[in-house]
Parts: C-alpha cells; sequence; structure tokens
C-alpha cells in the first residue's frame, strides 16, 4: 500500500471525525432552540435528543477500537468499511431526529447532506452515491412506516393537522421530492469528489514527473562536476609539479621571472581550491551521502587557517586577531576535512572582501551545547535583500563581483552545507559601515 495514499486517506477520515463533531453540535442547537424558544419539538423530548446525541459521540469516539475489528484486513479497506459504518450511524441517528422532530412535518432531513459531504472526503463516486441512497430509502422508509401505522407520528407543532401524514398524496409527493433531491445532491458531490480525484491525480502526476526529472538533472550534474574535476584536475596537478620545481629554483630567475611564476603558483592555487569546492559540493549536495564525522578540535583548524593565510594577508597589510588560544577547548563532531575547508573558507572570504589595512577578527567561544565561531571584517556592506541570498549558490552581490572579480559565489554555499550537515547554523551580520560578521555556531563535543 502506497504510503502516500494511506497518509491521503487517513487525514480525509481525521476530516470526517471533526466534521461529526460539527454537525452533531448543529443538530442539539437547532432542536434545543426550536424546542426552547419557538412551537416546534413538541413530542421531542430534550431527554431524547440528549440520548442521540450520547449514542452519536460515542460511536465517533471509538475509531480506534472499530478500526481493530478490521485488523485482518488491509488499512485502506479497513477505513472505508468503518467510515461507512460510522456514515450509516449518523444516516440512523438523523431518521430519528426526524420522526421524533415531525416526521413528513420536519425539514431535519437537511441533515443527511452533512453526511453526504463528509462521505466526499472518503469515497469516489459510487461510495457517495451509496450514501445518498441510502439516506433516501431511510427517510422513505420512516414516512412510510408513519403512513401505515406501523410507528406512531410525532405532531412536530402545537397547531399541526394531526391526520397530515396519512394522506397518500402528500406522502408521495413529499418522500418523491425529497428523495430526488437527497440523489441529486448524491450525484452532485459524486462528480465534485471525481473533479477533485482527478485534479489531485494530475498534480501527483506531474509532481512524480518533476521528481524523476529533478533527479535525472542531478545525475547529470554529478556526472558532469566529476568528469570536469577528473579532467582538469590531471593536467593542472602536472602544471603544479613543474611550478613547484620552478618556484625551488629561484636563483636561476630574475625578480621579473620569478613575479610571473609565483603569480601563476596562486592562480594554480585558486583554480584547484575551486576544483575541490565544486568537488565537495556535488557530495555534499547528495544528502545520502555519509560523512566520517570524529571528535575534532576547531582550535586546531583556526590555528592551521591563520598559517596558511599569513602571507595573503600580510600582501594586504590585514592584521589577523584571535582568541582563539583562550579557550580552554573546542571540540566538535565532524569531518576534519570538512571543518578545515569550512574555517579556511570564512578566513579566506574576510581577507577577499576586507579593506586594505584593516583587521580580521576571529572570536572563539562557547555556551553550554555550541562552540561559536565569529569571523568579522570591514570592507563591503552586505545590504539587507542581499544577506537571505548570500548563501545561496553562485550568488554574488554586485559590490562583490566589482572588488573581487575572480571568485565562483561557490565558497559561502558551501559553507552552509558544512555547517549543516554537522547539525549547526550560519548566519551573518552586516553594518552600514562595511563591518560584517559570519556568525557560526555548532554542537560541541566532549
Amino acid at each position: 500500500m502506497p504510503n502516500s495514499k494511506w497518509k491521503k486517506l487517513h487525514n480525509s477520515y481525521g476530516i470526517t471525525i471533526k466534521a461529526r463533531w460539527l454537525y452533531i453540535a448543529a443538530m442539539i442547537s437547532v432542536g434545543f432552540l426550536t424546542k426552547i424558544f419557538g412551537t416546534a419539538n413538541i413530542n421531542f423530548p430534550i431527554s431524547y435528543m440528549l440520548l442521540l446525541v450520547f449514542a452519536a459521540a460515542a460511536y465517533n469516539l471509538w475509531p480506534k477500537i472499530l478500526l481493530e475489528k478490521f485488523k485482518k484486513l488491509d488499512e485502506i479497506k479497513a477505513v472505508h468499511y468503518l467510515a461507512f459504518f460510522q456514515f450509516s450511524l449518523d444516516l440512523t441517528v438523523i431518521t430519528a431526529v426526524i420522526h421524533y422532530a415531525g416526521g413528513i412535518e420536519s425539514i431535519s432531513f437537511i441533515f443527511y447532506f452533512f453526511v453526504i459531504v463528509s462521505a466526499s472526503f472518503i469515497y469516489k463516486r459510487l461510495g457517495i452515491y451509496l450514501i445518498a441512497l441510502l439516506s433516501a430509502i431511510l427517510y422513505n422508509l420512516l414516512i412510510y412506516a408513519e403512513y401505515y401505522g406501523i410507528i406512531g407520528h410525532a405532531i412536530r407543532y402545537s397547531g399541526s393537522e394531526a391526520d397530515l401524514h396519512l394522506a397518500l398524496d402528500i406522502v408521495t409527493i413529499n418522500t418523491f421530492t425529497i428523495s430526488l433531491v437527497i440523489l441529486i445532491s448524491g450525484f452532485f458531490f459524486g462528480y465534485l469528489s471525481y473533479l477533485r480525484a482527478s485534479c489531485e491525480e494530475a498534480a501527483e502526476h506531474e509532481k512524480e514527473l518533476r521528481i524523476r526529472d529533478e533527479a535525472k538533472t542531478r545525475d547529470l550534474r554529478y556526472k558532469f562536476v566529476t568528469v570536469l574535476t577528473h579532467q582538469f584536475r590531471t593536467p593542472l596537478t602536472h602544471i603544479k609539479l613543474a611550478l613547484s620545481e620552478l618556484i625551488g629554483a629561484k636563483e636561476k630567475f630574475s625578480d621579473y621571472e620569478y613575479g610571473l611564476i609565483e603569480n601563476s603558483w596562486i592562480s594554480l592555487k585558486r583554480a584547484l581550491i575551486i576544483l575541490e569546492r565544486l568537488t565537495k559540493t556535488r557530495d555534499l549536495e547528495e544528502a545520502g551521502r555519509p560523512i566520517h564525522k570524529e571528535r575534532v578540535d576547531l582550535k586546531e583548524y583556526i590555528r592551521k587557517s591563520l598559517k596558511d593565510y599569513s602571507y595573503a594577508a600580510k600582501r594586504k597589510k590585514i592584521r589577523m586577531l584571535s582568541n582563539h588560544e583562550s579557550l580552554p577547548d573546542a571540540y566538535v563532531y565532524g569531518s576534519q576535512f570538512l571543518i578545515n575547508l569550512l574555517v579556511d573558507t570564512l578566513i579566506e572570504n574576510a581577507l577577499d572582501y576586507g579593506d586594505e589595512g584593516t583587521d580580521v577578527v576571529i572570536n572563539l567561544s562557547s555556551d553550554r551545547e555550541n562552540i561559536l565561531l565569529a569571523v568579522t571584517d570591514k570592507g563591503i556592506h552586505i545590504k539587507p535583500g542581499d544577506t537571505r541570498k548570500i548563501f545561496e549558490k553562485f550568488y554574488r552581490t554586485d559590490e562583490a563581483m566589482q572588488k573581487v572579480t575572480d571568485k565562483s559565489g561557490l565558497s559561502l554555499y558551501l559553507a552552509k552545507l558544512i555547517v549543516e550537515r554537522h547539525g549547526g547554523q550560519i548566519d551573518l551580520e552586516s553594518k552600514p559601515d562595511g563591518e560584517t560578521t559570519f556568525k557560526l555556531k555548532m554542537p560541541r563535543t566532549g
């Protein structure tokens, strides 16, 4: 049995349970008001009203108990049977209300429509037609039983004609007209239910097609990134080996030539970093792909990143200030590689967009449950409208593209993926003077 089908039916059945309370309340309210403040229902004792309400409430409180009776059947069929049983009891209670409220003189047959409408949430057309047909049959049985004297007729009003229910032409016209209205209503609600089901099936089919298309797109994207990174990584690795040899032979080159080699080395490292981030983004976007986690010291990776990016900071005359050594411990449960990449990303981002000659401040703290990391730079003001988009894939603000032209817009998206896969949160705060702080919160471990 499809889970979605069962869930939909279960929710619909819950709606009918709630709806039953509403029409029970409607019936008792109408009954009391017409009896207390009018001259109607003179032969319908309040004690009988309360008894019928109690009976209806009782079988509306027992759906789980009754459902257990059908445990040998599949669940969908059990709900269908149970709902039909309860609807039949509804119709029986309503028929009793009609009888005590005056039979042919009563307008209480309108309560049948509550049941027909409720049935449209459970059944397709045939089930709704059966409920409508059963309503008409019960009404006819009641009116003709009173006509033939099988059961006594209860006069509705103090001024009623006592023999109204004995006039065959009136009884026939009454039962025919009301039965026709009930049956037409059944066909109408059945058709509406059919249209609703058709629209839902079309929407569900469209959703399935969209999911399949998205799955194909993800698969193609995964393969494309895999091939792309592999094809680029091999020649870039050879270039890296060659440049490393040249870097090690500085004395053989003039300052100008060595500067070209050094710039090539920096550009190559950037290209390799982009490839690595593409690969990790691909892997992290696959929600089911496991991550190897262990106890990781965040302080260690802050220390490492400060060392690795010291040259880049020196070139921009940026001071990197950190209080990480003052915290006794900053252990989180995560992937060593990804935590290292996360810290590198935040510090690199601060250096890229921080103004020359300013400070990048790394503040590490903790509370009872989390390790808190804040990285602050002084550079571009991120507008409120952009703060919600800054973590989207490939998104860059206009100011960011003007200041740093060779970035991909993947870094912060990847940072967010890493944080979320580790059960943490990341946010930012940017002030009009250009001070921007990225705030990271991750669950701590002992």
